[in-house]
């Protein structure tokens, strides 16, 4: 899983301009998401030249509106939740 989260944001600080500022991603707390704070705290992301700011939004609602607004960039999301978005025609 870390390698599958390394390689995917590595792919984005490569298409991402030099000062583009961290990546931000919102999510609800899960310890499923743990590998992302291991990853962060352990130094993998700035190894990677990615700098990464996760956020906890523990209304999973209210980070999809913040990706949807531009607050965030992305989000940390389990499949049950996108398809209830997807099925709300909320597209992200």
């Amino acid at each position: 899983l870390m390698g599958a989260v390394g390689a995917g944001l590595l792919g984005l600080g490569l298409a991402a301009p030099a000062n583009a500022g961290a990546i931000r991603l919102g999510m609800t707390t899960w310890v499923g998401y743990g590998p992302l704070f291991l990853a962060r705290d352990l130094g993998y992301f700035k190894e990677a030249g990615v700098d990464v700011d996760l956020k906890i939004i523990e209304e999973s609602a209210l980070y999809m509106a913040a990706v949807a607004g531009g607050d965030l960039d992305g989000a940390a999301s389990t499949v049950d939740e996108l398809m209830k978005y997807r099925s709300d025609d909320l597209c992200f």
